[in-house]
């Protein structure tokens, strides 16, 4: 629930809460009322507050990089660079770096994509689980630090090569054209 604000009603002299309820069937349902003793009861003390702040200032404004990834040395290990010039993550970086493999389909945000936890490396460096290494394939790679500033970058994996294909034996090659026995299969 959202708490939105605080009313009175004059007509029975109570008081309400404004709420808006993310599990609404419908959009219309999305903001209600509660009354205010009702709300008391199930509040936990514990909130979120939340307010806009002011676009017009730069400082305010979420800072996006667009960035190339350089492959580093060691297998799975890449490099933010902007323009040419390496980018690495600062020392004292304290924020989460994540991947998403493409699935062909445009999403309006990030909201509808798994991410998958990606590791800093001591130079700072990003470095690919295995697993994702594994399965290869096109990636955006993000870096978001603790004031905000997000890095973003895509990356091409490549896909492992196929095992080759095992010789068939001769015993797998021939089909068994015996006649089962009688009672072979539950007759």
């Amino acid at each position: 629930m959202g708490l939105r604000g605080f009313g009175h009603d004059d007509a029975v002299m109570a008081d309400y809460v404004l709420l808006n309820d993310p599990t609404a069937d419908t959009d219309g349902a999305v903001n209600c009322t509660m009354a205010l003793v009702d709300f008391m009861r199930y509040f936990t003390g514990r909130a979120i507050a939340l307010r806009a702040k002011p676009r017009d200032l730069a400082a305010n404004r979420p800072l996006r990089l667009r960035c190339e990834l350089e492959p580093g040395q060691q297998p799975g290990t890449y490099y933010f660079s902007q323009h040419g010039q390496r980018d690495a993550l600062p020392d004292n970086f304290a924020g989460w770096i994540a991947c998403a493999a493409h699935d062909g389909v445009a999403h309006a945000t990030t909201a509808h994509r798994s991410f998958v936890r990606m590791e800093r490396t001591e130079d700072g460096g990003v470095r690919f689980l295995p697993e994702v290494l594994a399965a290869g394939g096109r990636f955006s790679v993000y870096a978001v630090d603790q004031t905000g500033r997000m890095r973003v970058a895509e990356v091409r994996l490549p896909k492992p090569h196929p095992a080759p294909e095992q010789p068939v034996t001769q015993a797998q090659d021939k089909p068994d054209t015996a006649p089962a026995a009688p009672g072979a299969f539950g007759q």
